[in-house]
């Protein structure tokens, strides 16, 4: 039986952000509210979205980082690891996604920096991170 704390980190995404994330030309992503997360960082993360009946994935990413942020604090280089080249154009696109709330600069998102799983080298990297984290203190 696994401990606890041994299980999978995941991250919804909406589907149209799937394949740019797996692929790496999609570095972070906001999704709406605060939402809790207890990953240590970085770690290895299944990436998922679902759309109507369709499933996406999951395949594997690395979770750099993660905070909370207003929508409207976003940097020049976060619009850019976005995918987007300008404001505008990451506003345009959090509209489409997002009819039901707009663009409000005030609102709280969570922001996930990912990148693109490196095979064998990510697979044996994490794995001796995980061993250590939930055994180290034994050996």
């Amino acid at each position: 039986m696994a401990p606890p704390d041994a299980r999978a980190a995941r991250l919804r995404v909406h589907p149209i952000d799937f394949a740019p994330v797996v692929a790496g030309s999609k570095l972070e992503v906001r999704l709406p509210g605060e939402l809790p997360h207890a990953a240590d960082v970085p770690c290895p993360v299944k990436i998922h979205a679902r759309d109507d009946s369709v499933e996406y994935g999951p395949a594997l990413a690395v979770l750099l980082e993660w905070w909370h942020e207003p929508l409207g604090a976003i940097s020049a280089q976060s619009i850019a690891n976005e995918g987007f080249e300008s404001l505008d154009e990451f506003r345009n696109y959090w509209r489409a996604r997002h009819p039901d709330r707009g663009f409000r600069p005030l609102s709280q998102v969570t922001v996930f920096k990912v990148r693109p799983w490196q095979g064998d080298a990510d697979r044996e990297h994490f794995a001796l991170a995980i061993f250590d984290r939930m055994y180290g203190d034994a050996l």
